[in-house]
């Protein structure tokens, strides 16, 4: 017997039937996302157009770039 969706239902999958259908296939299960805190950020203005048209370019959003860039920048050990 074979469980399946409802076809007729226009939702995605939820995050248990997702692991559920990774057992199922014997993939291994998508580790959790670790927990982010949200932080305030002021720009200037002009800084603030240029992160934009660099998160457009890349097709990323802000929270995404300010992260990439704060994380390389202390690798690298610029602070």
């Amino acid at each position: 017997m074979v469980i399946a969706r409802n076809p007729l239902k226009n939702t995605p999958p939820s995050e248990a039937e997702r692991q559920a259908q990774a057992f199922v296939e014997g993939k291994p299960a998508t580790p959790r996302k670790e927990k982010r805190e949200p932080v305030i950020i002021r720009f200037a203005p002009e800084s603030l157009r240029r992160l934009d048209e660099a998160c457009a370019r890349r097709g990323i959003s802000r929270s995404s770039l300010v992260a990439l860039l704060v994380d390389k920048s202390l690798e690298r050990g610029d602070f």
